[in-house]
């Protein structure tokens, strides 16, 4: 197993990092009507960090103690990053970028639950990090155009990781950490709607997940960044409260939730920390939207 060797942020650089640059006065004015939920949303930061010094205390040094250990560290560190630049898209107005960030935190969060109800899962996931390198360097090879330069790099890259990635390629039948046994026999994935639903999280898939996958690829959520005014065309590039707000209370509420599997995966016994700031974020939220609904919606 690899070492435990922890990384620390450095809160003053987080922090400053979260300053919004050159805000227009009226947008400064309606994010200050969030200012409560933004407080809340800092205490999932807060949150978090405990989490991780905890986690350096009682493990520093050691080892990881199961693939689940591994895979759940891996995906925690992602969706802390990603829940950082969440708030500073909320809190410079580019809230509609953030909701496409949700959807990366709700596939982590899936992705985390669906490992530790299956810890066979969560070995797989560790071996395809590789796998999948593997298959890409091999799959670029494929393109007959590829510069010269680039083959000799990829061919490279195939001669190193060989070794290492061939005895695992028959466990991955399909390009997919997860796998099962499809129609006539035939391997299929398992796809992400599939392990949602594993997880009970099926409604906040077909609710929210591809709400954020129309802003990510820019399909039914076009015509948010497009106006048409008298035959003129009018791209909306400046910052606004559009999407702010959602995007605030969904990604906390997706990070804190993946918080609260970290720590019972880890054993850190601070669950009940996670549980109380879950239900104040659903007040602070619930009541934030009652009382500015203007800048919400």
């Amino acid at each position: 197993m690899p070492k435990f060797r922890p990384v620390r942020a450095d809160r003053t650089t987080a922090t400053n990092c979260l300053t919004p640059p050159d805000t227009p006065a009226s947008l400064e004015e309606d994010l200050k009507k969030l200012g409560e939920l933004f407080a809340v949303i800092g205490e999932v930061d807060d949150l978090a960090r405990r989490v991780v010094e905890r986690l350096h205390r009682k493990r520093h040094g050691t080892g990881f103690n199961s693939n689940l250990e591994t895979a759940a560290c891996a995906v925690f560190a992602k969706g802390f990053k990603t829940f950082h630049a969440t708030r500073i898209l909320c809190l410079t107005g580019c809230g509609v970028d953030a909701l496409t960030l949700c959807g990366s935190l709700f596939e982590n969060l899936v992705d985390v639950l669906y490992m530790r109800d299956g810890p066979a899962d969560a070995e797989r996931y560790v071996q395809f990090g590789q796998v999948e390198k593997f298959l890409h360097a091999k799959g670029m090879l494929d393109h007959r155009d590829l510069p010269e330069s680039k083959q000799q790099w990829y061919r490279e890259r195939l001669a190193e990781l060989t070794p290492e990635i061939e005895p695992l390629l028959k466990l991955f039948p399909v390009q997919s950490p997860w796998w099962r046994t499809g129609r006539k026999g035939n391997p299929a994935k398992v796809s992400l709607r599939e392990r949602a639903v594993a997880v009970n999280l099926h409604l906040c898939y077909a609710e929210n997940y591809r709400i954020f996958c129309g802003f990510k690829h820019t399909g039914s959520a076009a015509a948010g960044f497009i106006l048409d005014r008298d035959r003129d065309i009018v791209t909306v590039a400046a910052p606004s409260m559009d999407g702010v707000y959602h995007a605030a209370v969904h990604s906390a509420k997706y990070f804190l939730d993946l918080c609260g599997v970290f720590q019972d995966v880890y054993g850190l016994g601070i669950d009940a920390e996670v549980n109380a700031l879950m239900e104040k974020l659903k007040e602070t939220g619930d009541r934030v939207l009652k009382e500015h609904r203007d800048v919400c919606e």
